[in-house]
């Protein structure tokens, strides 16, 4: 027992290493300085206009929830994980000495790991703006979240408002939303892991490339038109918000089922995964 799981933190981390320190990474830079633009910024700007501090968690939840950045984020993150499992030229090597499923449990250790790490990052950058004023940091929302429309009614429909909508602070405690949006996030980031790895091993790689990506699109599509068709896509259900109404305490499409959801789905992926890989020809390099 404890030999394989020496094995598999081996893989885990050795995939770890060379995912951080892939020249790719650059691009979560430029991510985070869109995020500031987009959201940091705006919402330090909205709370100096007020005269209250944030919480300093309020834009890190804002950023996980924002429309705009629904498709961003995830699609970074893709763009990252987009060789996994990376082939390598001593994989068929490490694949025997390893064991096939020890080399499996370690790549998706690997992805529970880059996924946990990006979604670090993203609260991290968030951090700067917020630090430099006034904030608190506590299990309810602030004054800013809560009031400012009360006190400035004519910026309902502004971008920043959408940014943290009612259906958030009027529906759950800022640490519930804070837990559940990290899980959500948490669970679609490695859905993407797990669905690249099925097409890896079944040796379509640029299929698999191309229906993830066709995946993203088309629930992103479906939640901004507010279809009932968003709920059949990763998109949807990973937002927080959108599961509830905005001034009734009444949910539009259960938490649980959203759980539920990614649960499942990436469960078959696994279960297919294990099989494709089972079969897989390691010997054979041609991918389609």
């Amino acid at each position: 027992m404890s030999r394989n799981i020496s094995t598999v933190w081996f893989v885990a981390r050795s995939e770890y290493v060379r995912w951080v320190t892939n020249p790719r990474m650059i691009i979560v830079l430029i991510l985070l300085i869109i995020i500031n633009t987009l959201v940091t910024d705006p919402l330090s700007a909205r709370a100096d206009k007020f005269g209250a501090p944030m919480n300093l968690f309020e834009p890190f939840i804002a950023v996980t929830n924002s429309p705009i950045l629904l498709l961003l984020i995830p699609s970074v993150f893709f763009v990252l994980m987009s060789d996994f499992p990376a082939s390598s030229e001593n994989m068929f090597f490490l694949i025997n000495r390893t064991g096939k499923i020890n080399w499996m449990i370690g790549q998706l250790l690997f992805a529970f790991m880059a996924a946990v790490s990006f979604m670090a990052v993203i609260f991290i950058g968030t951090l700067p703006t917020v630090m430099t004023k006034d904030f608190f940091i506590g299990t309810d929302w602030s004054d800013v979240t809560r009031l400012y429309l009360s006190h400035f009614p004519k910026e309902y429909d502004s971008f920043v408002s959408q940014l943290l909508p009612p259906n958030l602070y009027n529906q759950m405690y800022l640490s519930e939303t804070l837990v559940h949006t990290c899980l959500m996030l948490l669970l679609y980031l490695f859905s993407i892991c797990s669905m690249l790895f099925v097409f890896k091993m079944l040796k379509m790689k640029t299929l698999g490339l191309l229906t993830s990506a066709a995946i993203l699109a088309a629930g992103v599509t479906a939640f901004t038109a507010n279809s009932v068709l968003m709920w059949i896509f990763p998109s949807a259900n990973m937002v927080v918000w959108v599961h509830f109404q905005e001034i009734l305490a009444a949910q539009v499409f259960p938490l649980w089922a959203s759980y539920l959801y990614f649960a499942v789905f990436i469960a078959v992926m696994m279960i297919l995964g294990a099989l494709a890989l089972k079969k897989v020809n390691f010997y054979s390099t041609e991918e389609r």
